[in-house]
């Protein structure tokens, strides 16, 4: 158990984009890096790109979290081209199950459940506090951890941290007397995401769809918010995936067993 283990909370900084590495501010409490993308395996980084991030973390003396996307099975030979150069006992945030399949005693990576596949419910129509019952308030807070099957699943296949979005009504999934850790992102919270890239558009007999096969990397120039009447928040859409922004961090981490927060870039 690791609920007497948690004294304190790491800071960690998340991105996919190697040109933040020149706007990180090397701070005291900064502890780790997350590189990679959880959202688009057309961003997943070139193999100079992850080492350009690996001997940034090593001269900084830093802890190092790849980050991974769902994927197909054309990317799911990249991936694991990445990992065989990752150093030893390195985190993996998996956001499909496939990865699961490596054997990891062959790669010695440590699996973290991504934010894709921890079943948080997001939903900004709803206004939590005003529309719903209690009961479904306090199942809104939660997570899939906290069902004892998939708990167990993800223990025999080595997981043992889950990330977490920082929900706008609130958080309860708590890890404190389960034998995982938890991370929570911050400012911005993943609503959902598509296959379909909005940036890049096909017209064929049919008319314009948005592609699938495509990317032009539009996205890494500039990105896009979205408002709403019904929605009393702004929308952020960063490449195909969007989000909302929540900048008040819980107070009771610790007390959830919550003992990492993860700076998101954009």
């Amino acid at each position: 158990m690791i609920k007497n283990n948690i004294v304190k909370i790491e800071k960690a900084v998340y991105f996919s984009n190697v040109a933040f590495l020149n706007k990180i501010k090397i701070k005291n409490n900064l502890s780790r890096i997350y590189f990679g993308d959880e959202f688009c395996p057309f961003h997943l980084p070139k193999k100079d790109e992850l080492e350009l991030v690996l001997d940034y973390v090593k001269k900084h003396k830093l802890q190092f979290t790849f980050v991974t996307s769902w994927l197909t099975d054309e990317v799911f030979e990249k991936v694991e081209k990445l990992i065989k150069i990752l150093p030893e006992n390195s985190e993996v945030v998996i956001n499909d199950y496939s990865l699961l399949s490596l054997d990891r005693n062959k790669y010695k990576f440590v699996p973290i459940l991504g934010r894709l596949l921890n079943g948080q419910i997001r939903g900004l129509r709803l206004d939590y506090e005003k529309r719903t019952s209690k009961n479904i308030l306090e199942h809104s807070r939660g997570s899939q951890p906290q069902t004892g099957l998939l708990a167990d699943f993800y223990k025999e296949r080595g997981i043992n941290r889950i990330e977490l979005d920082n929900l706008p009504q609130g958080i309860k999934t708590n890890f404190k007397n389960m034998d995982f850790h938890g991370s929570l992102y911050y400012p911005y919270g993943y609503i959902t995401v598509t296959r379909f890239c909005p940036y890049v558009v096909i017209k064929n007999r049919f008319g314009i769809i948005f592609s699938i096969k495509r990317c032009n990397k539009a996205c890494q120039q500039f990105g896009l918010t979205i408002e709403n009447k019904e929605v009393d928040k702004k929308i952020f859409v960063k490449g195909n995936a969007h989000f909302f922004k929540n900048i008040i961090i819980p107070k009771n981490l610790l007390e959830l067993g919550i003992d990492r927060l993860v700076e998101e870039l954009f």
